[in-house]
């Protein structure tokens, strides 16, 4: 995820926004090939299929104990 990328590189700031906007929200997972890639793919603007990754939130949370883990040192 890039989420905390894009608040200041401020993972918990990014974990608590997403948090209150996920709050009410219902999640729907969805499987398959995403219509957008594959568009983009077929149109040679990407050549490569991206890894699987973590959701953003796990990767969020996973940023921010390493950061702590780091400071702790």
């Amino acid at each position: 995820g890039q989420w905390d990328q894009t608040f200041a590189d401020d993972a918990t700031l990014t974990a608590a926004l997403l948090d209150r906007l996920l709050h009410h929200a219902h999640v729907v997972p969805i499987s398959g090939d995403s219509y957008r890639l594959k568009e983009k793919r077929q149109a040679g603007m990407i050549n490569r299929i991206p890894p699987p990754h973590l959701n953003d939130a796990d990767d969020v949370k996973r940023k921010r104990n390493s950061k702590e883990a780091a400071l702790n040192q």
